[in-house]
């Protein structure tokens, strides 16, 4: 009789090994094809945010010949100036600096404390060479920053250079001195190009300093003559401060700059520690960079309407949420819309601001062709024109005027006309994060009847 076959008999320890491992490879096999799908969504994505190729001029270490080596200059050297002072006005009063001192005070037709005009004058003294700096940088164009100038304090001496040309204009407009204090409103306008477009602070911070500058423009009108040529060539650098394209451009660049801040940590190249765990974590990297660029590419479509149909696209995209877990939080995307949507509004208000400053500028120089106020603004501009209607209601801007003066506003974010009453700017937080009811620009005339016009 034949020997029976018996079946082949698996050694234990192979069987064992085989139940262990074929399940981590059918887990890697998974991740590889979720990868490669993520990798194909996230290309799909890519495309709408890149547009059409833009060429690169690749520039060597200390090779600018613009603007970018003064304000790099200017930068340093702000920062290595004495800290601002704290000042403040009256008992029970705000302790603030300098700037937001004076600033409060001559825009309700006022005079400011002595000591916050003697912080002022040390801090303008000390500022010199800054401003001289900057002077030269708003002759030359702007093309960013050489390789090597981008050091990570630059953003701090861009604010104090703001402070430093704000306290000068206002300064100056109080000793009558019209021309020069134009000037260096200007100059402060132009000097707004350097700070970032992709980082959504610096656009929150320019719009603050949008809103600063206006309000000095009412303050050096009021105070002083500035000459015709002065004028038109402030209205100019009110109109280059956000151009059609500005929000368009400040969403594709954040959104590039995110998505390679999430390849570099997918890669393993990023600096801040979580690189280590990054090449491991690729799919779920790109799958939230796609999520955060569908958003841009959402929000790009937006940014190319006119005020205000951006503002209710805006708030009209959808917020893409996912069961993917974010696991590092800086780069989360879950909170991309919520961004965007506060970036649109602080844009609004900043561009109101510009709106009413250059409105302003056109009722000096009909008052000073005629001797008075205009009793309407379609008495100084078609209310068809662009630049007359405000941002929130797409309707023109509003007017009211007395013998103290007049105020050119609009009803800001909550669309509703609180007969221009204007918010101060909030002191020591970022613009939006308190209430305004209205955004404009008030024209104060010196008198004792102006506290009937001045804010309460």
């Amino acid at each position: 009789m034949a020997a029976e076959l018996k079946p082949m008999r698996v050694r234990p320890a192979m069987r064992y090994i085989a139940m262990w491992v074929t399940p981590v490879l059918l887990l890697i096999a998974s991740w590889q094809i979720w990868d490669a799908i993520e990798a194909r969504r996230l290309e799909r994505a890519l495309a709408p945010i890149l547009g059409p190729p833009v060429p690169t001029r690749i520039r060597a270490a200390g090779s600018d010949e613009g603007a970018g080596r003064y304000y790099a200059a200017a930068s340093i050297l702000a920062v290595s100036l004495a800290p601002r002072e704290r000042i403040q006005s009256a008992p029970g009063a705000p302790i603030v600096d300098a700037a937001t001192a004076i600033r409060d005070v001559l825009a309700r037709g006022g005079t400011p404390a002595k000591d916050a005009l003697d912080a002022a004058a040390r801090q303008i003294e000390e500022g010199a060479s800054v401003f001289a700096l900057v002077s030269r940088a708003s002759t030359l164009p702007f093309e960013g920053f050489s390789p090597g100038t981008d050091f990570n304090y630059r953003f701090s001496g861009l604010l104090t250079i703001n402070h430093l040309a704000g306290l000068e204009a206002m300064t100056l407009a109080m000793n009558g001195q019209g021309d020069p204090a134009a000037h260096a409103l200007i100059d402060r306008l132009r000097s707004l190009r350097a700070f970032a477009e992709q980082w959504s602070v610096d656009q929150m911070v320019r719009a603050q300093q949008v809103q600063e500058i206006a309000t000095d423009v009412g303050i050096v009108v009021a105070r002083a003559h500035v000459p015709e040529d002065r004028l038109t060539e402030l209205d100019r650098a009110l109109s280059e401060a956000y151009t059609a394209d500005a929000f368009e451009r400040a969403i594709r660049e954040g959104a590039l700059w995110w998505q390679q801040e999430l390849r570099s940590i997918w890669e393993g190249r990023e600096s801040r520690g979580y690189s280590v765990f990054g090449p491991f974590l690729r799919p779920l990297l790109r799958h939230h960079a796609v999520i955060q660029l569908q958003t841009s590419s959402d929000a790009l479509a937006a940014a190319r309407l006119r005020w205000p149909d951006r503002i209710s696209a805006m708030n009209r995209i959808p917020e893409r949420r996912t069961l993917v877990p974010e696991v590092f939080r800086y780069v989360a995307a879950s909170r991309h819309v919520t961004v965007l949507r506060d970036e649109t509004v602080l844009m609004a208000e900043a561009v109101a601001a510009t709106r009413c400053a250059r409105l302003i500028i056109a009722i000096e120089r009909l008052r000073a062709t005629r001797g008075t106020l205009p009793q309407k603004l379609s008495d100084v501009v078609s209310t068809d024109d662009e630049q007359a209607l405000d941002p929130f209601t797409g309707k023109p801007l509003l007017y009211s005027h007395n013998d103290d003066g007049y105020l050119v506003y609009s009803v800001g974010r909550d669309l509703k006309d609180e007969g221009g009453k204007l918010a101060d700017l909030p002191r020591g937080r970022l613009p939006g994060t308190l209430p305004a009811p209205d955004v404009g620009v008030r024209v104060q005339r010196l008198g004792p009847a102006s506290s009937r016009l001045a804010q309460p």
